[in-house]
């Protein structure tokens, strides 16, 4: 509906197409930046990438060249993120560079937005200590995305435009996505506004889940990695979390 352009170029490919979706895009940045985080003696500087040798550990090079991405994605004016760029439809099995169709940039959608604002606040500190002025830009973006969230209580709610037939991702609900933002924002600033909010959350009620669609664990882990913890509130976010780990053990079993 508009001839305006916008460079989205980079990011990592999704499964078997060429386009490049922020919710899958920003669950795997974050899987990567949780195992660095928990264990970062484990990574090194030298798995012969085009960055080895920079002083980062790969990983984080790796994850930045889809943060740097995400970034492109979000609107300027809103704070909002766009759910992915695509083509119209999926492309033959051809190699990436004999892709010749137009891209298109989705609709903006909160899951996106909230997806995109935990991301960021993960990022914020955990390249701080690699480039401050990135780290800075990263948690200034959470922050805009969240205060997006905030005056567009849409629900999630993406769905493909009538001529468009890629992967959808849909999500109807956001509050999960709400609730991992608030709580890596938590985690990363210990700025008490996040905290007050995350206590008025009926956490019990969210979707379990650390795929796509569900994110609820992920805000779970963060807080309860957090500095300055309510009792009452992480007793209730704690009981989400084992009970989600007993669930998946029962599976297994």
């Amino acid at each position: 509906g508009t001839n305006k352009t916008k460079d989205v170029s980079g990011g990592w490919h999704d499964a078997g197409d060429y386009g490049r979706y922020v919710v899958p895009g920003a669950k795997a940045a974050a899987d990567l930046m949780l195992a660095y985080e928990d264990y970062p003696e484990v990574f090194d500087d030298n798995l012969g990438i085009p960055e080895s040798g920079n002083g980062v550990t790969d990983v984080l090079d790796e994850v930045r060249y889809e943060l740097d991405w995400l970034l492109k994605m979000q609107d300027e004016s809103s704070g909002g993120v766009y759910h992915k760029v695509t083509t119209l439809n999926f492309g033959g099995m051809v190699m990436p560079e004999e892709e010749k169709e137009a891209l298109y940039i989705m609709p903006i959608s909160n899951c996106a937005t909230g997806d995109f604002a935990a991301v960021m606040a993960m990022a914020a500190r955990v390249y701080e200590k690699f480039d401050k002025t990135f780290a800075n830009k990263c948690l200034s973006a959470a922050k805009t995305a969240l205060a997006y969230m905030e005056r567009n209580d849409n629900k999630g709610g993406f769905k493909n435009p009538s001529d468009v037939s890629t992967g959808e991702y849909p999500d109807g609900n956001d509050a999960d996505e709400y609730f991992w933002a608030l709580s890596e924002l938590y985690k990363t600033t210990g700025d008490s506004s996040y905290h007050e909010k995350l206590k008025k959350l009926n956490v019990e009620s969210l979707e379990d889940g650390m795929g796509w669609q569900a994110v609820t664990l992920y805000g779970c882990y963060a807080y309860l990695n957090s500095k300055n913890t309510d009792v009452s509130f992480k007793n209730k976010v704690q009981n989400k979390f084992n009970s989600y780990l007993s669930s998946v053990e029962n599976n297994i079993n």
